[in-house]
């Protein structure tokens, strides 16, 4: 990863920050317009993104629904296929004989 010294005035002496590129570059890069950029995004909810394929991008959202949406959505959450259950007994007689020898 790289740095780069940047210089600020702030009425006072000039003062020197180091910005480091890397993953987090967009939430530090320093931009005029950024807060004309956010007003423009629109508001979603996790109901809203169920039939999306890719995670939303540029977006504003409760901080539930992110979380919902990254969970649960049906393309892309962590949870987003049903768990494969153990359904033979012999694997269950197996385990629990494994457990009642230890």
């Amino acid at each position: 990863m790289y740095s780069r010294t940047i210089l600020y005035h702030n009425s006072q002496p000039f003062r020197q920050i180091k910005r480091y590129y890397g993953f987090f570059t967009p939430f530090f890069v320093h931009k005029k317009n950024t807060v004309d950029e956010y007003e423009s995004y629109s508001l979603k909810t996790s109901q809203d993104t169920k039939s999306h394929i890719l995670p939303p991008v540029r977006t504003k959202m409760l901080v539930r629904d992110f979380i919902d949406d990254s969970l649960y959505n049906p393309h892309y959450g962590f949870f987003s296929k049903k768990p494969a259950w153990v359904t033979s007994s012999k694997e269950y007689k197996k385990d629990e004989d494994y457990v009642d020898s230890m």
